[in-house]
């Protein structure tokens, strides 16, 4: 993915001025807060977007990968944003494993990272479901859902892969 660097360089440069509105107090931290979650959520929603369509082993169209991207970026932005705070709080990592502050930090990360990967699965499961109705997710639906095609049957095999390698997509 070419454009992450340029992405992480948009985050990067609007560091110093979140910095100046942070520090000035009052209604500038609002204002820097609103910065910091837009600035996350439209560099992951072009992530996203992009892991949806191109990089998934089943490939939507680019309508519902946008919308997957840009509903699954807000959460994962406004994720990241409770993640500051809960690092702001004066807690005591360490209580729960005997004093031991580097394993709670751990463990607090690890649990963080873990629900921003689950954000991140069901945002896929919610693209594909978009591409259900065509790109608009307010379009009503009358057949089952997408994702009832993927799920493995009781002999294990998984429909639609009979006859070819593991690993190697219907299309192509």
């Amino acid at each position: 993915f070419v454009a992450a660097p340029v992405a992480l360089l948009a985050v990067l440069l609007v560091t110093p001025t979140l910095a100046r509105l942070f520090g000035a107090g009052g209604a500038s931290v609002l204002l820097g807060i609103v910065l910091a979650f837009l600035t996350d959520w439209v560099v992951l929603w072009g992530a996203l977007t992009w892991v949806y369509r191109v990089v998934s082993p089943r490939r939507p169209g680019w309508l519902a990968s946008v919308w997957g991207g840009a509903v699954t970026g807000s959460f994962i932005a406004g994720f990241l944003q409770g993640f500051v705070l809960f690092l702001s709080l004066p807690l005591d990592l360490g209580l729960p494993f005997g004093g031991f502050v580097p394993v709670g930090a751990m463990v607090a990360v690890g649990f963080w990272l873990f629900l921003l990967h689950v954000l991140v699965l069901v945002g896929y499961a919610f693209t594909f479901e978009v591409e259900q109705r065509n790109g608009v997710p307010w379009k009503q639906v009358d057949k089952p859902s997408l994702l009832a095609n993927s799920v493995s049957h009781d002999d294990g095999a998984i429909p639609g892969a009979a006859g070819r390698p593991a690993g190697v997509r219907a299309d192509g």
